[in-house]
Order: C-alpha cells, then sequence, then structure tokens
C-alpha cells in the first residue's frame, strides 16, 4: 500500500484512522492500526496537501483532498478549512 493509494482510497471513503490503519497491517512493528495508519498517514497527507497549496496555489483538487480528509474525522484537516474559512 501506498501513500498515494490512501489517498485514492480517502476520496473515496471517510476511513476512520483504525480502518485506514488497517490497510497498512504489514508494517510498523509494534503499532497498533491507529497509530500505524490513520492519524500518522493522514498528518503526512494533510502536510503534502498544504506544501502544494503554498507551491502551486489552492487548487479545486487540493480543496477536495483537504475535504475528503476532514470527512474522515481527520481533526488537523477540519481545523485547516476552517481556518481557510470553508
Amino acid at each position: 500500500m501506498s501513500i498515494e493509494r490512501a489517498m485514492d482510497i480517502l476520496r473515496k471513503y471517510p476511513l476512520c484512522n483504525h480502518c485506514l490503519g488497517r490497510l497498512f497491517a504489514r508494517l510498523g512493528t509494534g503499532l497498533d492500526n491507529e497509530e500505524r495508519g490513520g492519524r500518522a498517514i493522514k498528518d503526512y497527507l494533510l502536510m503534502r496537501i498544504h506544501e502544494r497549496i503554498l507551491n502551486e496555489g489552492l487548487s479545486d483538487e487540493l480543496l477536495n483532498d483537504i475535504k475528503a480528509l476532514a470527512m474522515s474525522g481527520h481533526e488537523p484537516s477540519i481545523k485547516f478549512l476552517g481556518n481557510m474559512g470553508d
């Protein structure tokens, strides 16, 4: 499972941290699903999106990706949208 694939899945399904982590079950020994996938991957995805916004400007694609993360219950993405006025 790649990080890009995780974003593709979140665009379709608003998976909670635990369920997203299950997709990465073979990685990260000693981590539970919540730690492995959910929060860490969502945080990383948001940072990548934010970096692209800073470099390229806000696009509908990037806004939709932040919304997909927010719909999955990712608090930093929800706050990010709030700070953007969305």
